[in-house]
């Protein structure tokens, strides 16, 4: 699997191109199912230590904190990164939509 470091050097190497940039984008897509089916145990983990964190001896009221020492945990920073990985693709994947629009626009000399 291509890194996103790796999608980016792709794109802006075909940003003339919209049926290579069609097929990042499918390829991106493809990613970003992965990384969510990758957070769906991670989120349901979550769900459980959440409550135990909550429910410690040192009862934490705040959700900030409680989170906060979620995110200390391997599974915490692994969701943290899924999540940033996971909003890279999306504004990535609205980036070429508008961009494969606005090529498809000019090429009717609409734009």
């Amino acid at each position: 699997m291509k890194t996103l470091k790796q999608y980016i050097e792709e794109i802006d190497k075909n940003k003339e191109i919209p049926g290579n940039l069609s097929q990042i984008s499918v390829e991106l897509s493809a990613m970003y199912m992965s990384y969510a089916n990758e957070m769906i145990p991670i989120k349901l983990k979550k769900a459980t230590e959440w409550t135990k964190i909550k429910q410690s001896e040192e009862k934490h009221k705040s959700d900030a904190l409680t989170e906060m020492l979620w995110a200390q945990t391997p599974e915490g920073k692994k969701e943290i990164e899924l999540k940033y990985q996971m909003k890279s693709i999306e504004k990535t994947l609205a980036s070429i939509k508008s961009h494969i629009y606005i090529k498809n626009a000019e090429s009717y000399n609409q734009y």
